[in-house]
């Protein structure tokens, strides 16, 4: 039997019960009639009204017949209860002209004083009985929940979701309670005897205090009632948003931003200058952040660094300060995503972009799932939780499209601006779709003035013609990072030993590193590349005239400089450089 049909059956007992001890303690509120004189043969009758509905009620619920032998033997014994009563009551309305100060100086009519301490003790037995049985089953439900609840919240760490604790505190709030009623439970017994005590004259006090003040109370009933209900509400929707999440999230979803290198200590930090000077114009990311919109493009070679730049603008704490003065009073959310064409499918799609941006925003604003999944139930259920075997077949292209439209809609209302960044537009690969496609997409996901992206790509034309119109959210990289490769650079070659020693003897080794930052042209991986090969000249001790030779023979792009380092393997080696490539 559920918890809620069977605290359905316990509230019936529990009211049954506390009408009972109303009418043996001599409460006001039953014991006088309407026109607030003595009990007379109205209110008798009203009391066997009363009596016979609220027993009849109990037999007759839908939830008696799922419930347990214990519960089922309180109803009967409360029903047994109610005709004793009724019997009771219709021997005292045969004498219609008669009247009495309480009901139980009445009941002494019918009743011997033993028979009343009888009925007493029946009703404190029921009470303390439904109160025991209750609190068991609310414990081991209570337990059996807590293992799902935990579960549901380490899925949820899992996935990143966010204000997830809720659930969490309401099933600490009912366990709370349950133990300060085991505690209070031994308090019914006490009142019990104080009631027979208090009945030991024909004239009992007036007195509202009676034994279900403590307990399993009808209030308490009541109040487990609306918070199982609750949890359970709050279990089902914590399910259908991680359900939801799952079918988004895909196994390779923050793999290429963990392989991009970090930024070095010392490099990038001029991005976020009020202003930064290309040697041309004057651009401020800083204040594109704060109070732009649309989209910001950065641009730059091959290997100039572009996503190891991106990695360092999306966790730095500057970017998310930036941004919040840009949302003001609206809730800030920002997304990441980094294509890869070296990767799978979803690493270089509009899918695994939409899905990723969906991902990151659906995690930090979960309350958001039900508006956007209303028309989209059927890609969860595809699959179970924690599977990724079809990661590339859950979703297709219009289903992503109208979430994300949901989700655009509603951003006015809910007060939430996004801020997207996304690297590696050149990296982009779809069957039958080209660049021009991916563009067409941002420019239907940029629909909103509460919506702005940061992308970046190499400088193609197709990109110019789409994000390079306006110079103050467009930044070269190759023309600002000389300051960091030269710090780069100087880094390195003083960690070397040798490098050291020779710069000492010889101060032409040092002028080495200002060649290298002249030479690179920004192109990070050029030099990463170069300063890996010079590195091994310095431990073989070579004189600056060697080490200027090896410098100069390094092509100074990158294609002819991967053809210069296949060149440069013997030919033994080349049959098995093809098969590793």
């Amino acid at each position: 039997m559920d918890p809620l049909s069977a605290l359905s059956v316990a509230a019936g007992v529990v009211q049954f019960v506390d009408f009972a001890f109303r009418l043996v303690s001599g409460t006001r509120e039953i014991m006088k009639s309407r026109s607030g004189f003595a009990c007379d043969v109205n209110t008798l009758d009203a009391i066997a009204r009363d009596a016979l509905g609220l027993s009849g009620a109990l037999a007759a619920s839908p939830s008696l017949a799922s419930s347990n032998t214990t519960l089922q033997a309180l109803v009967r014994e409360c029903k047994t209860i109610a005709d004793d009563l009724l019997a009771v009551l219709d021997k005292l309305r045969a004498n219609e002209k008669k009247k009495w100060s309480c009901f139980v100086a009445a009941v002494r009519t019918v009743w011997s004083k033993g028979k009343v301490d009888e009925f007493v003790t029946r009703l404190g037995k029921v009470q303390t009985q439904i109160s025991t049985h209750m609190h068991f089953l609310l414990l081991n439900y209570m337990n059996m929940q807590s293992v799902q609840i935990y579960a549901l919240r380490e899925n949820a760490q899992r996935l990143g979701m966010e204000d997830q604790n809720r659930i969490v505190k309401l099933r600490d709030v009912v366990v709370t309670r349950l133990e300060r009623l085991s505690k209070e439970a031994s308090k019914t017994q006490e009142d019990v005897q104080r009631l027979m005590e208090s009945l030991e004259s024909n004239a009992p006090k007036q007195t509202t205090d009676h034994p279900t003040h403590s307990g399993l109370s009808l209030d308490l009933t009541n109040y487990f009632s609306r918070v199982i209900k609750q949890l359970a509400e709050e279990q089902s929707l914590m399910t259908m948003n991680q359900e939801f999440l799952e079918s988004l999230y895909f196994s390779k979803i923050k793999a290429r931003e963990r392989k991009i290198e970090s930024a070095h200590a010392k490099t990038f930090g001029w991005i976020f200058r009020s202003s930064v000077s290309d040697g041309s114009k004057t651009l401020s990311f800083a204040q594109w952040l704060r109070e732009g919109f649309g989209t910001f493009w950065i641009q730059g070679k091959a290997g100039s660094g572009k996503s190891t730049l991106m990695k360092f603008i999306c966790s730095h704490t500057t970017t998310k300060g930036l941004l919040r003065v840009w949302a003001g009073s609206k809730r800030l959310i920002t997304a990441k995503f980094f294509f890869w064409n070296a990767g799978t499918a979803l690493q270089k799609s509009r899918e695994g972009l939409l899905r990723s941006l969906l991902f990151e925003i659906l995690r930090k604003c979960p309350e958001l799932i039900p508006r956007v999944s209303n028309n989209q139930k059927a890609p969860f259920l595809r699959r179970g939780l924690y599977s990724h075997a079809d990661d590339e077949e859950l979703w297709s292209q219009e289903e992503l499209m109208e979430a994300y439209r949901s989700l655009v809609a509603c951003c006015d209302e809910v007060d939430v601006k996004f801020c997207f960044f996304i690297d590696g537009l050149d990296e982009f690969e779809e069957e039958r779709k080209t660049h021009s496609d991916l563009i067409e997409t941002l420019r239907i996901l940029a629909a909103s003035q509460n919506i702005k992206f940061c992308v970046s790509s190499r400088p193609w034309t197709v990109f110019s013609d789409a994000f390079g119109d306006d110079p103050d959210r467009l930044l070269k990289l190759e023309d600002l990072t000389r300051d960091d490769i030269r710090s780069y650079v100087h880094e390195k070659f003083n960690e070397n030993n040798q490098f050291r020693l020779l710069s000492t003897d010889n101060p032409h080794y040092a002028g080495l590193i200002e060649d290298i930052t002249v030479q690179a042209q920004g192109v990070f991986l050029w030099v990463f590349l170069v300063v890996r090969d010079l590195l091994e000249g310095f431990s073989h001790s070579d004189t600056i005239h060697t080490m200027r030779r090896r410098l100069e023979r390094f092509p100074a792009e990158l294609e002819q400089f991967f053809q210069h380092m296949i060149d440069s393997i013997p030919a033994i080696y080349l049959p098995h450089m093809a098969r590793t490539l």
